[in-house]
C-alpha cells in the first residue's frame, strides 16, 4: 500500500494524536508474578532468536521489519477469569493481536521504546477475549526492537482492556494500524453506501463523437493483483481458482511484502524450488494466458543494513535471486513472466536515509543481471510509492536504458470517514500523476521507443485497517472504474487493482464471496478493449445545475463530470460499447441506450448499491435512467 501524494499517514503519528500509551507496568528489572514464557521458544516464523545476556534465558526474539510478528503464545487454560499480559521487550512499539476461531484481532498496543530491557503491559484481559493465543508484532520505526519472555499474570478487580469487538480480517496481510487508533469521533458517521432517494433526478447531455479516438484502452488496464500464489495452500482454494479462472484477467501483477521469503528456503539463502512448484500447480490453470509481472518486494533479513536498506554489498547477491528465480519459472515451472518488477515502495525508506542513489544502482544491477541470463526478458519499476517528481526523475536520469517499463502507484484517501465527494475529488490528482509520469517517461525515453507505464496497485485507501467498506460497494466500483478511465486517456498502458482476494481489499472477500467491485474486472476485458472515443457530458439545463448546487449533499457546486465520466470504447470488430460512471449521489438520467451508442444495445449490465446485475432490462428509446453510485454497461456485443 502506499500514500497518495504528500498525505503519507504514519501509524506513530495517529498513536500519538488516538492513543494514550500503556505505561510499564513494574519497573524495569521488577518480573509480574504469573506463567512466564521466553519469547525464544515461543518465536514467530519470521523472527530471529539473538543471544543477549541480560535476557532472562539469555537469548531474546527480533525482526528487523515494521509489522512482523516476533512471538506467539498459547494463551493459558487455568489461572483466573481475567489474566494480565505483561512483555519484556526493548525498544518498541508493540501490538498485540489474539487468535480468535484462526483469525487475529486487534487487542492492544504499547508505544513505549525503551532502551533498556523493561517489562510493560498490555492490559487486562477477560479470558474469553484472548482466545487461543496472543500474537506480538512490533509496530513501526527503523530501531530495533526485542522481547524476551510473556508473562500471563491472574488479575482480580481491575476493569477489562478489552476493546470494543472488531470484525476478524483473515487473509489480510500490510501494515496494521491499531484498531482503537482509527475509531473516530461519534459526531463522524460514515459516508452513504446508496443514493439519498430524497434527492430528485438530475439530468445531463451526454455528447459522444465515435469518429474521434482519444486513446487506447489495452486489455492490461483491466489487470488484478494477486498473492494467494505465495504458498500452496492458499493457492489450492478451490473457490478462489474458480473465480480467478471466471475472471481471466489478461494481467496479473503477484505481488506481496513477504516475497520472496514466502518461497524460499527457512535460512532465506536461496529458492524452495518444491514449494515454488507446489503453488503453481495449484493455481497456475486458473491464470489461464495473462500477462504476469512478478514482483520480488523485499529482500532476505541477512541481506538487510538496520535501518532496512539492503547492503549495498549484497547487491549482487540479490540480482542472482532474479536469475535463479528466472530458471525456476522458465524450467521447473514452465511460466513465462512477462514483467520483471523489480522492488517496490522502497523510495521513501531510501530517501530517508539518504541513500537514493543506492536505490537506483540496486535497480541497475539486477536489471543487468537479469538482461544477462536473457537478452529479452523485460525488466522495470521501481513501483513508487506514489508520482513523486524527484523519486521518478531520479529514477530515469540514472535508471532509464535498463527500463523496459516503469511502474508506480495511487490511492484516493487514507480515512474512512471521507466524504465520497472528497474520495472523488481525489481523481483529479490521479489523473495529473498518470500524465507527469507519462511525460517524463516519454521525455526519457529513446526517440521512436514507447516504454510502457502501469498504475500497478490502486484502490479507494492506502490503510487497509478498519477495512474500508467502499473496497466491496458500487461507490468503490465507480472510483475504481474512474481512474481506469482517467489513466487510460493519459496514455497508462496497464494498471493493476489492488487485490484478488481479501475482506479489506479483494474482489472477493476471504470466503470467495464476489463483491460489486468485481463485475468490472469482469466486463472490461470483454467489452471495454479498443478505441476511446471523444465524449463529453454537461447539465441537461441551468435547472438541474441549480439543483445539484443547491443540494444539502454538495459541499461545493460540482460540475457535471464531477458526477458522471463516460468511457466509450469502439473494439477491434468496430462494435461499440459505453460504461456510464455515476459518482453522484441520486439517480440521473440520459438520452436513450440507442442514442448514445448510435444503436440498440445487445448487453445491458449494472453495478449498483444492491449489488451486481447481469441482465438489466430497459427501454433502448426511452431516456436512460441511471441510479445514483453506479456502473452501466450497455454494449453491441453478443
Amino acid at each position: 500500500m502506499n500514500t497518495g501524494g504528500d498525505r503519507s499517514i504514519t501509524w506513530t503519528l495517529l498513536a500519538a494524536l488516538l492513543l494514550q500509551p500503556v505505561t510499564a507496568s513494574a519497573a524495569a528489572g521488577t518480573e509480574p508474578v504469573g506463567e512466564k514464557m521466553e519469547a525464544e521458544s515461543k518465536r514467530a516464523s519470521d523472527s530471529e532468536v539473538v543471544d543477549d545476556a541480560d535476557a532472562s534465558g539469555g537469548q531474546a526474539v527480533s525482526n528487523g521489519k515494521a509489522w512482523q510478528p516476533l512471538v506467539s503464545v498459547a494463551a493459558p487454560a487455568e489461572g483466573g477469569d481475567r489474566l494480565t499480559v505483561h512483555v519484556r521487550h526493548r525498544g518498541g512499539p508493540l501490538l498485540m493481536k489474539a487468535v480468535m476461531d484462526g483469525k487475529q484481532v486487534d487487542r492492544k498496543s504499547i508505544f513505549a521504546k525503551p532502551e533498556a530491557w523493561t517489562w510493560s503491559s498490555f492490559g487486562t484481559f477477560d479470558r474469553a477475549d484472548l482466545g487461543s493465543a496472543v500474537v506480538i508484532i512490533r509496530g513501526a520505526g527503523d530501531a530495533p526492537v526485542a522481547v524476551d519472555a510473556v508473562v500471563f499474570a491472574p488479575a482480580t478487580g481491575e476493569k477489562s482492556a478489552t476493546p470494543k469487538p472488531q470484525a476478524a480480517v483473515p487473509g489480510v496481510d500490510g501494515p496494521a494500524l491499531p484498531a482503537e487508533a482509527m475509531e473516530k469521533s461519534t459526531e463522524k458517521t460514515m459516508p452513504p453506501a446508496a443514493p439519498d432517494a430524497s434527492l430528485a433526478p438530475v439530468t445531463f447531455s451526454a455528447t459522444i463523437n465515435w469518429n474521434e479516438v482519444v486513446a487506447k484502452a489495452q486489455p492490461t488496464i483491466w489487470g488484478v493483483a494477486d498473492y494467494e500464489i505465495k504458498g500452496p495452500k492458499s493457492a489450492a482454494n478451490e473457490g478462489y481458482r474458480s473465480f480467478l479462472t471466471k475472471l481471466n484477467s489478461p494481467f496479473i501483477r503477484i505481488h506481496h511484502a513477504s516475497l520472496p521469503m514466502a518461497w524460499m528456503t527457512e535460512d532465506e539463502k536461496s529458492w524452495d524450488v518444491e514449494k515454488i512448484k507446489a503453488s503453481w500447480a495449484a493455481a497456475g490453470p486458473a491464470y489461464g494466458d495473462a500477462k504476469l509481472m512478478l514482483n520480488l518486494a523485499s529482500w532476505p533479513k541477512w541481506m538487510s543494513r538496520e535501518d532496512g536498506t539492503l547492503d549495498i554489498q549484497h547487491a549482487d547477491a540479490y540480482a542472482q535471486l532474479y536469475v535463479e528465480l528466472m530458471r525456476i519459472m522458465r524450467d521447473d515451472v514452465g511460466r513465462k513472466v512477462d514483467f520483471w518488477e523489480i522492488t517496490n515502495e522502497r523510495d521513501g525508506l531510501y530517501e530517508k536515509r539518504e541513500r537514493l542513489p543506492e536505490l537506483w544502482q540496486l535497480y541497475n544491477t539486477v536489471a543487468a543481471a537479469i538482461k544477462k541470463e536473457d537478452p529479452n526478458a523485460q525488466t522495470g519499476g521501481p513501483a513508487f510509492t506514489w508520482a513523486k517528481p524527484q523519486w521518478v526523475d531520479g529514477f530515469l536520469k540514472e535508471c532509464a536504458p535498463l527500463a523496459d517499463f516503469v511502474t508506480y502507484h495511487n490511492y484516493g484517501i487514507g480515512d474512512s470517514y471521507d466524504s465520497n465527494e472528497k474520495l472523488y475529488g481525489t481523481l483529479n490528482t490521479i489523473e495529473r500523476h498518470a500524465r507527469f509520469m507519462r511525460t517524463a517517461v516519454d521525455r526519457s525515453a529513446p526517440e521512436g521507443k514507447h516504454i510502457p507505464i502501469f498504475l500497478d496497485e490502486y484502490n479507494v485507501k492506502w490503510v487497509w485497517n478498519p477495512i474500508e467498506p467502499r473496497h466491496a460497494n458500487s461507490v468503490g466500483a465507480a472510483f475504481q472504474a474512474a481512474v481506469v478511465r482517467r489513466v487510460a486517456l493519459a496514455g497508462i498502458d496497464g494498471a493493476n487493482v489492488w487485490h484478488v482476494k481479501g475482506n479489506a481489499y479483494g474482489l472477493i472477500d476471504a470466503e470467495n464471496v464476489e463483491r460489486p467491485t468485481s463485475a468490472m474486472f469482469l466486463w472490461g476485458p470483454q467489452h471495454l478493449v479498443g478505441d476511446i472515443a471523444a465524449a463529453n457530458v454537461s447539465f441537461a439545463t441551468d435547472a438541474d445545475a441549480q439543483a445539484v448546487a443547491n443540494a444539502d449533499d454538495a459541499e461545493q457546486s460540482p460540475s457535471a463530470p464531477d458526477l458522471v465520466e463516460l468511457l466509450p470504447v469502439t473494439g477491434e470488430d468496430g462494435r461499440r460499447a459505453l460504461l456510464v460512471i455515476s459518482k453522484a449521489p441520486r439517480t440521473i438520467v440520459l438520452q436513450s441506450a440507442t442514442s448514445l451508442l448510435g444503436g440498440a444495445p445487445s448487453t445491458v449490465k449494472r453495478v449498483d448499491a444492491d449489488g451486481i446485475h447481469d441482465q438489466v432490462e430497459l427501454d433502448a428509446d426511452a431516456p436512460l435512467t441511471v441510479p445514483g453510485y453506479s456502473l452501466t454497461l450497455l454494449s453491441a456485443r453478443s
